[in-house]
């Protein structure tokens, strides 16, 4: 779980805005600086899926993308994890998801649900393996399954790769472990926790990422 090229955070205090229209366009632009701020609260959800026995399991996850237009972000992973496997064995490959972002500096939650697809190949897949850093690549190359059992601490890494990472030749060895999931959201519940007071929102996206739905919630 790799994490990209860091920028520098930005710590402005965050104001909720009086309208839920302007929320979402503040709730999108988080997600966006959660993309590329290693520092941000949101570049590390909790993602929750749906184990084999049907019980939530929550891991931390690195957000990869997040695009307003189509409402949907973006996460890698081993195809030969838990979660992926799961998903292979659903129709489409999708499954539904909940994902919590927090970040502590703006005192702000987001609680995101929708159905999480599973992408093996294809040009979404092409185009985040091109993005992603070497170093990210470098868990691909794992020779076991992520969560395999084994007789000691295992790092899962090549021995020739710990502590180095490898060259765009080197690293092509793990593409066929790289996949991408993609949570198409379908609901956003906004939370801000205020020192004079909470305030809590949500709104429903539809398959175009139009908000069809807003209301106003008790926190």
């Amino acid at each position: 779980m790799g994490e990209p090229h860091a920028k520098q955070p930005s710590h402005e205090a965050f104001v909720p805005a009086s309208t839920i229209e302007l929320r979402v366009q503040q709730a999108w632009t988080e997600l966006g600086r959660g993309v590329h701020d290693r520092k941000h609260g949101f570049h590390l959800p909790m993602l929750c899926t749906l184990d084999a026995q049907g019980l939530p399991d929550a891991r931390v996850v690195v957000l990869r993308k997040a695009v307003r237009e189509q409402a949907q972000v973006l996460m890698h992973t081993d195809v030969r994890s838990d979660k992926a496997r799961l998903l292979l064995g659903l129709p489409g490959c999708t499954g539904p998801c909940t994902i919590v972002f927090y970040d502590a500096a703006r005192r702000l939650q987001l609680r995101v649900h929708g159905s999480l697809t599973l992408h093996t190949q294809g040009a979404l897949v092409a185009n985040q393996w091109a993005a992603s850093s070497l170093s990210s690549r470098r868990c691909y190359l794992a020779p076991h399954a992520p969560g395999s059992v084994q007789a000691a601490e295992d790092s899962n890494l090549p021995e020739h790769f710990r502590g180095k990472v490898p060259t765009p030749d080197e690293a092509r060895a793990g593409k066929d472990n790289f996949a991408v999931l993609a949570c198409i959201i379908a609901r956003i519940d906004m939370l801000h926790l205020g020192a004079m007071g909470h305030s809590r929102c949500e709104w429903h996206h539809d398959e175009t990422g139009c908000v069809r739905q807003e209301r106003w919630l008790s926190p």
